[in-house]
């Protein structure tokens, strides 16, 4: 049995703010996600993808048979991992590539990461980047980024064409931004869009990036939140993060000068998406 701790504990009756333009929503919450925290330990990436398609497979299950499953919220710290969306370039990978390494990452006929390969052990179906860290294509949408220690990772798996959510993929990623913005304003940190490429940045440097997926309305993915994690595994000689060139990465540990509690930042995290999204959160208690 997963293990509750108290890290998380929600403010019972806390105050809402409104006013933003995305807060549109009814101010009753109509949905409860239950919160699946894997925070107390590192997780390698390959489980927490496996584990986002063996929710969204039980929920298309249960949807067939006309049985209730609620949305989730996924939270991580994954080990180092680098992922291409599924339609990202291998040209945002800086170094050179074999043969081989692009038969197995290329668009079209590669290898995905899939359940079939992540049971059989998926050891034919990612690269190594120079320093080491393995790299994947999935599913999601967005170019290639980075996943690892320093990061609150999070898989929102909603079902849009429910209340109080919507069926508009536009409109699911400005939410995410909206809630990623609000988590950085508690931290008196300005966190702004671009008109071209989704996620969060401060100033010109990136801090959140944001890739989604969409099965029959029913979302895996999210988005990965620079906390304390090392600036080294952006370096522009492995990968181009999201494909922005001229564009740097930060984490609020360097915009603040200190080291931040990630427990902390989840808490945060979690009322901005009731707030943003008018829904209740509570542990899952498996």
């Amino acid at each position: 049995m997963k293990e509750i701790t108290s890290r998380f504990f929600r403010r019972i009756g806390s105050a809402r703010r409104v006013g933003s333009p995305l807060l549109f929503l009814s101010r009753n919450a109509s949905s409860t996600a239950l919160i699946h925290d894997h925070l107390y330990e590192r997780t390698p990436y390959v489980a927490g993808w496996k584990l986002q398609q063996q929710l969204l497979r039980e929920r298309m299950n249960r949807i067939r048979a006309g049985i209730h499953f609620s949305d989730r919220i996924l939270m991580f710290e994954h080990d180092a991992t680098y992922t291409l969306g599924r339609g990202a370039k291998e040209e945002y990978l800086s170094f050179e590539l074999s043969e081989n390494d692009r038969s197995i990452l290329c668009r079209k006929n590669g290898k995905r990461l899939s359940l079939q390969s992540a049971e059989q052990g998926f050891d034919d179906c990612f690269i190594s980047a120079p320093n080491g860290v393995p790299i994947f294509r999935v599913e999601r949408g967005g170019e290639v980024t980075f996943h690892g220690p320093g990061q609150i990772v999070c898989y929102p798996l909603f079902d849009l064409t429910k209340d109080p959510f919507k069926k508009d993929l536009h409109w699911y990623l400005r939410a995410i931004e909206e809630v990623v913005i609000k988590v950085l304003a508690r931290y008196n940190i300005e966190g702004t869009r671009d008109d071209i490429n989704s996620g969060v940045f401060v100033g010109t440097n990136k801090i959140c990036a944001i890739g989604l997926s969409s099965s029959r309305w029913m979302t895996t993915h999210g988005f990965a939140l620079n906390i304390n994690c090392d600036l080294k595994y952006f370096d522009t000689s492995i990968i181009m993060p999201c494909g922005l060139e001229g564009r740097g990465v930060t984490s609020v540990q360097r915009l603040l000068g200190k080291r931040i509690e990630m427990n902390q930042v989840a808490d945060t995290i979690l009322d901005c998406m009731e707030e943003v999204f008018r829904i209740d959160t509570e542990y899952n208690n498996i």
